[in-house]
């Protein structure tokens, strides 16, 4: 995932602070569209964590990041 954020903040900075082009536009939708799927897929994870007990500090870190969203 590391080498998707900087095409996040691209997009993010061209729609800022530029006039996005229609495929900008469609590269930013699809971009938005895979980091809701992953960070569905990342509060899948935390909700499994946050269930189980056999590692005390990850219980507390998943509960911690759940009640934040």
């Amino acid at each position: 995932m590391a080498d998707k954020q900087p095409e996040a903040l691209t997009l993010a900075d061209i729609l800022e602070f530029k006039i996005p082009s229609i495929e900008c536009l469609e590269k930013a939708a699809a971009e938005l569209r895979r980091l809701h799927e992953v960070n569905a897929d990342l509060i899948d994870a935390l909700q499994f964590c946050s269930g189980t007990s056999y590692i005390t500090d990850a219980h507390r870190v998943a509960e911690e990041t759940l009640a934040k969203v």
